[in-house]
């Protein structure tokens, strides 16, 4: 639905929550077609916060990336990739001003045109 809607994006609550240490090969692959087939652009962080603390969520998807050359085929996941699914995706959506030394090189956290549906939905 992500790839054909504009207004659609991929949360990652239960993907990270569930199978980034559980199944980390499968994370792996789940990560890749999400990036594939959604974009960095149209990912956004999300966590159980009533089942638990969403540090260890946070600090493994800072950490992660592919296991091996198997995944070469898949984007890379990148510095700029984590920041944006961390935060600068929401910013942007969500028209949070986001301090010019945590901005990407660019000044642009995400695709404006998506920031623009959320403005005109109300």
């Amino acid at each position: 639905m992500a790839t054909q809607e504009r207004n659609v994006y991929a949360g990652l609550a239960v993907v990270i929550g569930g199978l980034m240490h559980a199944r980390p090969r499968f994370f792996a692959k789940v990560m890749g077609e999400l990036l594939f087939w959604v974009g960095e652009d149209k990912m956004l962080f999300g966590a159980d916060y009533a089942i638990w603390e969403p540090k260890w969520q946070v600090e493994g998807l800072v950490d992660w990336d592919y296991p091996d050359e198997t995944y070469s085929d898949y984007p890379a996941f990148t510095t700029e990739s984590k920041k944006k699914i961390l935060g600068l995706n929401a910013a942007k959506l969500y028209d949070v001003d986001v301090p010019e030394e945590l901005q990407l090189a660019n000044g642009s956290p995400a695709a404006q045109e998506d920031a623009q549906l959320v403005e005109g939905a109300a």
